[in-house]
């Protein structure tokens, strides 16, 4: 699964060091997300589904108007989202400004795939969140190794960090709307 990057951070570190400090308390003593942090995890995973949709309907399109490159002409509707992100990505008729629309397309399903397969709790005394998982499989994929009985994968993020990340997955996600409606308009119109 698409798992955010680590990013290396001072403040990183420390929301880090808080969590190592009493992993048991997370779940036990740490306050559930707000209302409103249910709100925002719903915004993240809403736009997300438009985006992707709209990768769908875009390879649709892009097979219709002979634009996909030799290894993806058997595109389908069983490919996984990963080869559908990779296929549409690849066409031939996207600019460099485009493609680079793409990555932050991509990159953004992490953030998704964290808030729907991933628990959280708050911070007690920072305004931030602990993303937990006791996937062995995630844990491989992230960090190298499986896990020890007990272990769990954290992410630590910002609750500032997820608002700027919705209002850019908004913009990303009329950005593909209107990209997909174009495309489909010069495909109908050769």
């Amino acid at each position: 699964m698409a798992l955010p990057k680590n990013s290396e951070t001072a403040r990183g570190r420390y929301l880090e060091s808080l969590v190592q400090k009493d992993p048991e308390a997370i779940l036990q003593d740490w306050p559930w997300p707000t209302r409103s942090d249910l709100t925002l995890f719903g915004g993240i995973v809403t736009y997300y589904n438009y985006i992707d949709f709209q990768l769908w309907r875009t390879l649709e399109v892009l097979k219709a108007g002979d634009l996909l490159e030799h290894q993806w002409k058997r595109a389908s509707h069983d490919f996984s989202i990963g080869e559908v992100e990779r296929a549409v990505k690849s066409a031939r008729c996207w600019s460099k400004e485009e493609r680079k629309r793409f990555e932050e397309l991509f990159e953004f399903r992490s953030l998704r795939n964290l808030i729907t397969h991933f628990t959280m709790r708050r911070f007690p005394t920072e305004d931030a969140f602990v993303f937990m998982s006791k996937s062995a499989r995630d844990f491989k994929e992230r960090i190298g190794f499986s896990p020890e009985r007990y272990m769990s994968l954290t992410y630590e993020m910002d609750i500032s960090d997820i608002k700027e990340r919705l209002s850019k997955a908004h913009h990303l996600a009329n950005w593909m709307i209107q990209a997909t409606n174009n495309l489909e308009e010069k495909v109908d119109n050769r």
